[in-house]
């Protein structure tokens, strides 16, 4: 936060909380882009489609209500509650992938 109050020349304590959930939802996004690229070479593209569905319903019917309700606080959540929903639905769809594919090869053992 010091660092951002140098370069915009103003005092953004007051956001400290909203700049943190920005930060939690771009980490998310890192995920989610790892995440990504593992379901598109376990050749699992349909999944991505889903995920990237489910963040963006969430966002489209989040976003109004969080913003009008908390400015910028809602925001904040609306950015990183999608991110995070994303993130979680593709870590899921990943660790389902994986346990199917482990039990079928069991199963032929």
């Amino acid at each position: 936060i010091p660092i951002l109050n140098v370069f915009s020349g103003l005092d953004l304590h007051l956001y400290r909380l909203d700049l943190v959930l920005i930060m939690l939802g771009g980490s998310m996004n890192a995920f989610i882009t790892v995440f990504y690229y593992v379901l598109t070479v376990m050749r699992k593209q349909a999944l991505v489609l889903v995920g990237y569905g489910i963040g963006f319903l969430s966002a489209w019917i989040l976003a109004p209500l969080l913003v009008k309700r908390f400015a910028i606080h809602g925001a904040s959540i609306s950015y990183g509650l999608p991110m995070m929903l994303t993130a979680v639905f593709f870590a899921a769809a990943i660790g389902i992938v994986t346990n199917k594919r482990k039990n079928i090869t069991n199963e032929e053992l």
